[in-house]
């Protein structure tokens, strides 16, 4: 799928000890490709079963640019595919999404310990949502009990189907907040001087990643 894909491997099920934990990933560029991440406690590909899971992972100051389908079959910007404890997404951007923003795939395992704060991005079909439940706070509260979602831009999303304290603007005034937007695809992802995600981040500095560095 062209995806950073993060798997907690066990030697098909014959080590239940062993673990993938304490990531961050950060400040990188991801561009032209069909969605972004896909978090995996399990390799379906091999057979392996769970025996531990993938735990304490951040994804900090990062820029995703361009998920399309032009890039492979149309997926999500982000899935969690279960059994993943203390995933913290921080002060992340997103250009352009080809489906939808994050979908949690997985029926048996919730994700407690879920932050996702200060992110920008645009919410296409759906902001969150998974298998048996309703998009936005359903989702949410039944795939990622106990979850923080505060602080995010999540354009096209619905501000009565989704948590309070984010903010909720247009697709169509999404590329406005950018200093050269160009449909999400090779543009200036600084904020625009006239953008009122300036200083709104949590900890007082810009939503979004720090691009400046």
């Amino acid at each position: 799928f062209g995806q950073c894909m993060w798997i907690k491997s066990n030697s098909n099920g014959n080590c239940e000890h062993c673990e993938t934990d304490n990531v961050t990933i950060q400040r990188n560029i991801c561009r032209n490709v069909n969605g972004f991440f896909n978090f995996l406690a399990s390799n379906a590909s091999t057979g392996e079963q769970r025996t531990a899971v993938l735990k304490n992972v951040t994804v900090r100051n990062n820029l995703f640019q361009n998920s399309t389908t032009a890039n492979g079959p149309s997926v999500d910007s982000i899935r969690i595919a279960g059994d993943v404890t203390n995933l913290t997404m921080d002060h992340n951007t997103i250009t352009k999404s080809a489906r939808g923003h994050l979908y949690f795939t997985s029926n048996n395992f919730t994700v407690p310990g879920f932050v996702y704060t200060n992110n920008v991005t645009p919410a296409n079909q759906y902001s969150f949502f998974g298998l048996s439940c309703t998009q936005g706070n359903d989702c949410l509260n039944t795939w990622a009990p106990g979850n923080v979602v505060t602080d995010n831009v999540l354009a096209g999303a619905s501000s009565s189907s989704n948590p309070a304290g984010n903010l909720y603007p247009s697709l169509a005034s999404y590329g406005a907040n950018f200093q050269n937007y160009d449909a999400g695809v090779q543009g200036n992802y600084l904020l625009a001087d006239t953008s009122t995600w300036i200083g709104a981040a949590d900890d007082g500095s810009n939503l979004g990643a720090d691009m400046s560095a």
